[in-house]
């Protein structure tokens, strides 16, 4: 029984069993490295708001600087995107971080997952739903008072 890895590397003393465990187990966290590094390479979708704030601001940035009117039409775009002031902020963070070191902005997709992504979740308070629950539970104590009087 020979044991190697994809390096053509030959474990010595592999009769041992302890030294084979621990070559099987520093093996399987390798290819599970290798795995979460190839998902990280995974880009985001176009669609998705905070790829589209980061690909804007990357372009506005490789034309120079961010004067404070650009930044706040960048914060204004992303409130439109449904992404908070806060995470607008880190996402321009991201992308000037690329552009200065030259990076491309498809590096920056892990990073960007980092960054909260949309609640969509709408406000109970705010949703139809509720509103509809809220006035059938009304008209329904309503008749129920009425027929006791």
């Amino acid at each position: 029984m020979m044991l190697s890895n994809k390096h053509g590397y030959r474990l010595v003393g592999h009769e041992d069993p302890e030294t084979a465990a621990a070559w099987n187990r520093m093996a399987a966290r390798s290819c599970i490295s290798e795995e979460n590094l190839s998902a990280a390479r995974i880009h985001l979708g176009t669609v998705d708001p905070r790829w589209k704030l980061a690909r804007l601001a990357y372009d506005t940035l490789k034309r120079g600087p961010l004067s404070p009117e650009q930044r706040e039409g960048l914060v204004s775009t992303a409130g439109t995107l449904g992404l908070r002031p806060f995470d607008a902020s880190l996402i321009i963070a991201i992308a000037q971080d690329h552009a200065r070191t030259g990076r491309s902005l498809a590096e920056a997709a892990p990073t960007l997952r980092l960054v909260h992504p949309v609640s969509q979740v709408r406000n109970w308070w705010t949703s139809r739903r509720f509103w509809s629950i809220t006035l059938g539970g009304s008209l329904l104590a309503a008749l129920v008072l009425l027929a006791l009087a």
